[in-house]
Formats: structure tokens, sequence, C-alpha cells
């Protein structure tokens, strides 16, 4: 469970600091850009992978018997679900 929560402690963190810059980029008024090594496509497909972890970390913290651990976990899973735009990279 260790491990999972490091996981999406890290897609918090690539959510809070990368995802908003990837956003401005992919919405540049001459075109696409790419920040860096990441795209739009790339960082959906991430955030997508954060939901699974997260829910899985939610699943584990129940199985425990740890509610708030579980409420947290899904909480996160319901952040990174959402849609990437404009108003998110704010």
């Amino acid at each position: 469970m260790e491990l999972l929560q490091t996981a999406v402690d890290g897609f918090k963190q690539y959510l809070a600091m990368t995802v908003p810059n990837v956003v401005r980029f992919a919405h540049n008024t001459d075109g696409p850009l790419q920040y860096g090594d990441q795209d739009l496509p790339t960082a959906e497909k991430k955030m997508t992978d954060a939901v699974a972890a997260a829910k899985a970390l939610a699943d584990a913290y129940r199985k425990l018997g740890d509610t708030a651990g579980a409420a947290a976990a899904d909480a996160d899973a319901v952040e990174f679900g959402k849609p990437l735009d404009l108003a998110s990279a704010k």
C-alpha cells in the first residue's frame, strides 16, 4: 500500500506542477507545443493511470478498515478524472 500511496502522491504533484504547463502549451495560439517530453495526450494518459492508482489505493484502505484513507483516495480519483482544460491550468 505504501507504493500505491507514493504513486498517488507523485500523480498529485504531476497534476499540480506539470499539467497546467502542458495544457497552456497545448493551447498555444501558434499551435500546440510540447512541454518538455509531455503533450496533452500523454498528460491525459497519465491522469487515467492516476485514477486507477487512486481507486486501487482506496480499495486497499477500505480492506484495512481505514475509511478516512479510502475517502481521501476516492477524492484524489475524482480530481484526477477531471478534464484537462485551460480553466484547470490556472
